[in-house]
């Protein structure tokens, strides 16, 4: 492609490009794909079985913007559900599921984690132009994994439990909570957007419950 595609142009009197970006290999099952078909994966097979969000994910995910990556069904699997399902979707499981159990009054913030969730955006937008699809990615799930951690860290059911109680500080402290997750919930969203569209509407979906 380095070579015919820019001759190509030169003839034909088009502006050539002024770099090309190339990759290493990917391997399915630890062997070079074959040409014939004999060593392959098949896209349409994955999608319909795991979906599309499945095998986007591990495309974008996974593979380094250097060095060859080996495929296997097993990792797709894995990728999946350690990130898509158990990281970001438990979260917001769990988001939801809180919040219901009392409206948050007012939108404060933590100020340490809303200021990390901020950075997000700008984190992703920047791996996407340098074309590391596999950093935007893992920046996302950065912040999820920070939401997580923060939910074992304040313990927001325990919060609920003495503000039904009538305990007005834990109320207080739990709206604050809520509502930092409820924000770095639907931040996470919009940044999956473009690399799990199906996925990122699903979450839209749930967040605008509460």
């Amino acid at each position: 492609h380095a070579v015919f595609w820019v001759a190509f142009l030169l003839s034909a009197g088009v502006p050539v490009p002024s770099r090309v970006l190339v990759h290493d290999y990917l391997t399915v099952d630890g062997a070079k794909i074959a040409k014939s078909g004999a060593q392959a994966a098949d896209p349409a097979s994955l999608v319909e079985a795991y979906g599309a969000d499945a095998v986007r994910w591990w495309l974008l995910r996974e593979p380094a913007p250097v060095g060859t990556c080996d495929f296997t069904e097993d990792r797709l699997v894995a990728a999946a559900n350690r990130d898509l399902a158990n990281c970001i979707g438990n979260l917001a499981s769990r988001t939801v599921a809180l919040a219901a159990r009392r409206p948050a009054a007012g939108s404060a913030y933590d100020a340490q984690l809303a200021e990390r969730v901020a950075r997000l955006p700008e984190e992703v937008d920047a791996a996407v132009a340098r074309y590391d699809l596999r950093a935007a990615c893992q920046a996302v799930v950065a912040v999820a994994e920070a939401g997580n951690r923060y939910v074992e860290a304040e313990a927001p059911w325990v919060l609920a439990k003495a503000a039904e109680a009538g305990d007005a500080g834990a109320g207080e402290r739990f709206d604050v909570v809520i509502a930092t997750l409820l924000h770095l919930c639907r931040t996470v969203a919009d940044e999956l957007e473009p690399f799990v569209p199906d996925g990122a509407e699903r979450l839209h979906v749930q967040l605008a419950a509460v």
